[in-house]
């Protein structure tokens, strides 16, 4: 495996349409800063506030140890996006207390660009030009608003297939390359091996996991200000039939996979033959949740749907990291969120999720597979990780808009009983609302 681990780029016209879109009309209104007044840098050495969850808390951690000329004030917020921003707002009404650097998700990210936060800096010409080009195709879409750089994306989770590899040889199955071979060994597990299972689909990113896999236009992007939202498009039904029959035959779980009882009634016990999901589930749920032994870990290519050409996937998740333009250190800033999202710190143990970052890909595969968190079984993960990446469907626009209402709604369902296909309608509806909401013209 090499050091430096490229991606496919095939994806860049496709995007690019996408991306300027949901730059331009989150919350439809004008972007790229409403204001150009400039903030007096200070001399001396930085002192940074910084707003962060816990999941990147170490990497800030990292970044005060290696440079000790910069204080960093450091505030974890385990918060939703709508919370960050409302505290912006209160910021921007005191006319004091933001943050110089802001962790949020990346799909969240470009609001903060425009009216009524105005928070975000241009990057540009303060990150070398060298660098952006060396994030992987795609990641930087939800910082790039008309002509600006608003953030970094520090990680990003495309899905892949986890298996089992010592279930799969012991049961005498084989990896599937369709959904509808998906389905298929889910229903032979739950005939000839009671209670194992192969996923849930009660996790609140479960929209990107499976929905966005098959293309479904929940919503889809068809236009500059537009989007359609058609859960009872064929793409998308072809998804709720396959769970419901799932989760009828036992082969789906109820729970979510990070629910403590996710891992005690599958996760521990190592009753999952295989789950769909992203790329972040190796360290942060099968090594830390479950305890998976060394070498009952693997992963696979998603699988496509036998009609279409090639497979998809969602990205599911990932941080982006914002300097305030109020800040009085921006070219400080800066560097401190070129460092968490390039630097050599996303090579180490304490680095869980993929880096963005093309250059240190490689090196932190290398690392998961040295320390037995995955388990090389027959594909080069390299080369998986690389077809599961190129997969990421960019018709998906407005991810921030769905997921929210897909937690809000799906799992709660799902887990007293209800069939997907009872709880859709309600899904539907609270996703077109969420859209109009967020300024989007909703084709349905």
């Amino acid at each position: 495996m090499t050091e430096t681990m490229k991606f496919s780029k095939t994806r860049a016209a496709r995007a690019a349409a996408a991306a300027a879109a949901v730059g331009m009309l989150l919350t439809g209104c004008a972007v790229g800063g409403a204001s150009t007044e400039e903030v007096e840098q200070a001399d001396g050495d930085a002192t940074l506030v910084v707003w962060t969850d816990a999941v990147r808390l170490p990497l800030f951690e990292a970044y005060q140890e290696a440079h000790p000329d910069v204080t960093l004030e450091i505030e974890t917020l385990d918060s939703s996006p709508e919370e960050l921003a409302s505290k912006i707002l209160l910021a921007n009404t005191s006319g004091q207390g933001w943050p110089d650097v802001l962790a949020t998700a990346a799909s969240a990210a470009s609001s903060l660009a425009s009216d009524p936060y105005d928070f975000t800096l241009d990057l540009n010409g303060l990150v070398d030009d060298e660098i952006v080009a060396d994030f992987s195709q795609g990641t930087l879409d939800p910082c790039t608003v008309g002509d600006e750089l608003i953030c970094l994306r520090g990680d990003f989770a495309p899905g892949v297939l986890w298996y089992n590899p010592n279930l799969m040889e012991e049961f005498g199955y084989s990896l599937p390359t369709t959904w509808e071979e998906f389905q298929e060994i889910g229903l032979q597990l739950a005939e000839e091996h009671p209670g194992y299972i192969v996923g849930s689909a009660s996790n609140p990113w479960d929209d990107l996991t499976y929905y966005a896999a098959a293309e479904c236009p929940g919503p889809e992007f068809t236009g500059v200000n537009e989007v359609k939202v058609d859960l009872e498009d064929p793409n998308c039904t072809r998804v709720t039939e396959m769970i419901d029959t799932l989760l009828d035959a036992g082969a789906f779980a109820r729970t979510a996979v990070v629910d403590p009882q996710f891992a005690q009634d599958y996760g521990t016990p190592e009753k999952v033959l295989m789950m769909m999901g992203p790329i972040w589930y190796g360290q942060n749920v099968y090594a830390n949740m479950y305890e998976s032994a060394p070498g009952s870990l693997s992963f696979a290519a998603p699988p496509k749907w036998e009609a279409d050409a090639e497979a998809h996937t969602g990205d599911i998740g990932g941080r982006a990291y914002v300097v305030s333009r109020h800040s009085e250190y921006q070219q400080a800033a800066a560097d401190l969120v070129t460092w968490v999202t390039t630097g050599p710190f996303l090579a180490t143990e304490a680095s869980t999720t993929l880096p963005s970052y093309e250059p240190m890909q490689g090196a932190w595969l290398d690392r998961n597979i040295s320390d037995g968190t995955f388990a090389v079984v027959d594909t080069p993960l390299d080369e998986v990780l690389a077809a599961a990446v190129d997969g990421i469907w960019t018709g998906l626009t407005y991810k921030q808009a769905n997921s929210e209402t897909y937690r809000s709604v799906v799992p709660a369902a799902l887990g007293t009983g209800k069939s997907m296909t009872e709880t859709v309608p309600e899904w539907e509806t609270r996703l077109v609302q969420n859209l109009e909401a967020g300024g989007w013209d909703v084709e349905d």
